[in-house]
């Protein structure tokens, strides 16, 4: 009958999917509404959001963003996982005319990076209310493949860049598009990296962890570890102030020879004018004449 048709219209409920941290625009179509007629948005806690224009719950992110003979739209912004759930939109009439809108919210992906020792420990977790989203990494253009929320895996990636850039994308089966975070890792002492990272999700795939190790020097396929890097590197500081002193100790000996040798002359020249002076006074010799000075000493 004509009447059920119009209360299976009334219950019908829209179902709509926003990411986290989007906005959410909900439209109430008002055609054939009257200037009398009254307007209310609720939440899915049942609280009053609007009547007509004006607020009744204070939440400064919502807002009445269209109010016109056709149209009555509401925009809840940065929506959170908190936010899911049915909206209803009530118009007041000669007849009450509801409207349903059944929003799920997906959760985004956050990456979180924290030092452990010699490791750089990488963790990405997304949220969602219903089925868990399916989480994939990214390692400078370079995808691990693999459905990771329900294995366990350890992979090694080889880049031979200073920098490698780490995306998490979250796969939701609602939502058509994929949503990532990205956190960029920075290697200021190696020329070559072997990023190792242990991949590890939850039972319910909302967690993934990778631990990557870097600095480890990757060349003809072997591997040398850090430590043998140092002490080699000990060594040849060793070496060079070692060849440093001696040069220095050279340098002190050759100085002091030629310091032995200006003063054995300066002695020598003083005897020499003081027996030619002795001389002179008594008149044996002329002061300016010649004077075999080695028969003196």
């Amino acid at each position: 009958s004509p009447l059920s048709v119009q209360l299976q219209g009334c219950l019908a409920t829209k179902y709509l999917t926003v990411a986290e941290g989007e906005t959410l625009v909900l439209k109430c179509p008002r055609k054939n509404f009257s200037e009398n007629g009254h307007m209310e948005w609720r939440n899915p806690q049942g609280h009053l959001f609007f009547f007509n224009n004006e607020k009744a719950l204070r939440d400064p992110r919502s807002s009445i963003f269209t109010l016109n003979n056709s149209e009555y739209t509401f925009h809840l912004y940065n929506i959170t996982l908190n936010d899911e759930g049915l909206y209803k939109c009530l118009l007041y009439d000669n007849t009450v005319i509801t409207k349903r809108f059944k929003v799920k919210v997906l959760g985004m992906p956050k990456i979180e990076m924290a030092e452990y020792k010699d490791k750089t420990i990488i963790k990405c977790s997304a949220e969602a209310n219903g089925h868990p989203p399916e989480l994939s990494w990214v390692i400078s253009g370079v995808e691990i493949e693999g459905k990771l929320r329900e294995v366990s895996d350890i992979l090694t990636v080889k880049t031979h860049i200073r920098t490698a850039t780490v995306m998490c994308l979250a796969k939701h089966t609602a939502l058509p598009k994929q949503l990532i975070d990205f956190i960029t890792i920075e290697n200021h002492s190696c020329a070559h990296i072997n990023v190792y990272m242990k991949i590890k999700a939850t039972f319910k795939g909302r967690e993934l962890l990778i631990a990557v190790l870097l600095c480890v020097f990757a060349g003809f396929g072997k591997q040398h570890d850090l430590k043998e890097s140092s002490h080699l590197l000990i060594l040849l500081v060793t070496c060079l102030v070692i060849g440093l002193l001696i040069v220095v100790i050279f340098f002190v000996i050759r100085l002091r020879r030629a310091h032995i040798v200006w003063k054995k002359g300066n002695i020598r020249l003083f005897i020499y004018l003081y027996f030619k002076f002795q001389l002179y006074s008594r008149g044996w010799v002329r002061f300016n004449s010649g004077f075999n000075f080695n028969l003196l000493l």
